[in-house]
């Protein structure tokens, strides 16, 4: 594969956060990829997520990827992003749209999985930016984000095991930080029930935030790398 014809990757945020979590990614990531660091539309702050509402909302993160579908292209999601990334993959697949060719998950427990309340105490601390805005008006904001996206998610994970009628035909591959505190949720074994193709798992080093560590992204480069060795 040459720099005309790049490797496109399609990145979803964690619980809490937004596209601009892969804005170092750009600068790190081999020319050969093509970041394109999804928006999730905006969800209700109070109300729970219908069953028609999640439909709705993964129907328009497929329109919104859709530039991007024609050619081959893989997902990375991390925590919240790893159950969008699935619930995308699952819609792709039941409406006869281009599915990605494998799904990347990061620090993410399979829909099916059963979650404590260590998993909300985690994601809740929504990493470094909490004691960096704690008392402020800005973290009541990204209080009210994150306990959205946190209802979100609770949904997409019921659409995802409901939707779910039988695997998909692509390899999962699946990251675990080596100091995440969940890192017994985010097994390979549960999501390889979603694939009829590989699931493999790797450790790396870091937190439940390892996405945002250098080293990772240079993992990344090397998984893309492998992909362009196949494929000659």
């Amino acid at each position: 594969m040459d720099l005309c014809n790049p490797h496109t990757l399609i990145a979803f945020h964690h619980a809490g956060g937004s596209p601009a979590t892969f804005l170092p990614w750009r600068r790190m990531l081999s020319p050969r990829v093509q970041l394109v660091s999804a928006t999730l539309p905006a969800q209700p702050e109070s109300e729970p997520c219908t069953e028609r509402e999640i439909e709705l909302l993964v129907s328009r993160i497929g329109q919104e990827i859709a530039p991007w579908t024609s050619a081959p292209y893989t997902i990375y999601g991390h925590s919240m992003g790893a159950t969008v990334g699935l619930a995308l993959s699952l819609h792709q697949a039941a409406n006869g749209l281009p599915a990605p060719r494998e799904l990347l998950v990061g620090a993410a427990a399979a829909p099916d999985s059963p979650i404590d309340g260590l998993t909300a105490a985690v994601i809740a601390r929504s990493g470094r930016a909490a004691a960096e805005f704690a008392g402020s008006a800005v973290a009541e904001i990204k209080q009210r984000q994150l306990d959205a996206d946190l209802r979100t998610l609770a949904a997409l994970r019921n659409y995802c095991t409901k939707k779910f009628r039988s695997p998909v035909d692509f390899p999962i591959h699946v990251f675990v930080g080596d100091r995440d505190p969940l890192r017994h949720l985010a097994i390979a074994n549960r999501w390889s029930k979603y694939t009829s193709n590989s699931c493999t798992a790797e450790t790396v080093e870091g937190d439940h935030y390892f996405h945002r560590e250098p080293g990772f992204v240079r993992r990344i480069n090397g998984f893309f790398a492998e992909l362009t060795a196949a494929d000659r």
